[in-house]
């Protein structure tokens, strides 16, 4: 007869799969998604066009769907960040996300006390210790709370907004040395897209997205501590099912997005390269198990993201 252990701790097979998936190379899980799971509740993630041509009624509601963690969505974050998989706070309610903040902090409290001994670069026969990293979150593919309000103040769709950072969230990123990704749907940016109208608000003006994506990233980036844009990056979610602009809907168009990002005042082309390649590089590097060692790297100051960090070069 076939007989099955039964496992007291609810999160014991979560666990167990993390590290089989760890273990395959996973490197990011995003916790929540379009609806409830085990590990947490999400915000809204299909706007209110798509909801209608789909059927669904489900909405947001602050009050009834602002939860935390799980005490099982506890245990799978608290152990990515011990392994070394990178934690995507998008889709998240903002208590689910507060509570990944204070779980990284902990963590990253002692990360920081740790160090290791490597070759001394300068004298092959001696090592130096060098002192652990912390553990970076990400927001993969979000906008901004302040431009959406900016956008739309449309009543019915406040709740919307839940799922763009607010400038505390945009600060905890930036203590982990994290990465935020400007996501390229003008719902999600605005408020608005070529559907949806309002008080205010024209639908045609939002047929085209770069424009809204540039806006969102300077926003973002005044908000952040160093200012010098290696908080921020392109997210894209070229899924085929998102409203996306049409001046950004397939990923050879990224190419006029980066020009645009090109002709941001005052920014460097060694900003430009940490948008596009350089800050995702050091996201991976730190966030992904203890990889440094076993890639190319340099400093990043040659790509324009933080001066005391490293980044992969491919």
């Amino acid at each position: 007869m076939i007989t099955f252990e039964k496992r007291e701790d609810p999160a014991f097979y979560y666990l167990r799969n993390l590290e089989a998936l760890y273990n395959r190379g996973v490197c990011m899980i995003t916790l929540a998604h379009i609806f409830k799971n085990d590990l947490a509740h999400p915000v809204e993630g299909i706007s209110e066009d798509e909801k209608k041509t789909l059927g669904m009624t489900w909405h947001y509601d602050t009050a009834k769907h602002n939860c935390d963690l799980s005490a099982i969505g506890v245990a799978v974050a608290k152990r990515m960040l011990e392994l070394g998989m990178v934690i995507d706070l998008t889709h998240s309610t903002p208590a689910a996300r507060k509570n990944i903040f204070e779980i990284t902090a902990q963590v990253n409290e002692e990360r920081v006390k740790l160090f290791d001994w490597v070759p001394d670069p300068t004298n092959p026969r001696s090592k130096i210790k060098r002192f652990k990293h912390k553990r970076p979150l990400t927001f993969t593919h979000v906008g901004s709370q302040e431009i959406f309000m900016k956008h739309n103040h449309m009543e019915a769709l406040q709740a919307y907004k839940f799922y763009d950072m607010d400038d505390f969230e945009i600060d905890q990123i930036c203590e982990t040395e994290g990465v935020i990704g400007i996501i390229p749907e003008n719902f999600w940016l605005t408020g608005a897209d070529k559907k949806i109208s309002g008080e205010g608000i024209e639908p045609g003006d939002y047929r085209y997205g770069i424009n809204y994506i540039i806006d969102t990233m300077i926003s973002i980036n005044s908000k952040t501590r160093k200012k010098d844009f290696s908080n921020i990056a392109i997210g894209t979610d070229f899924d085929g099912f998102a409203d996306a602009p049409k001046d950004l809907y397939v990923p050879k168009q990224l190419g006029a997005l980066v020009e645009a990002i090109s002709k941001i005042p005052g920014i460097t082309s060694g900003q430009v390269l940490a948008i596009t390649s350089g800050n995702a590089n050091r996201l991976l590097a730190r966030g992904w198990g203890d990889k440094m060692d076993a890639v190319n790297i340099k400093p990043v100051t040659q790509v324009g993201t933080c001066e005391d960090d490293l980044t992969v070069k491919n």
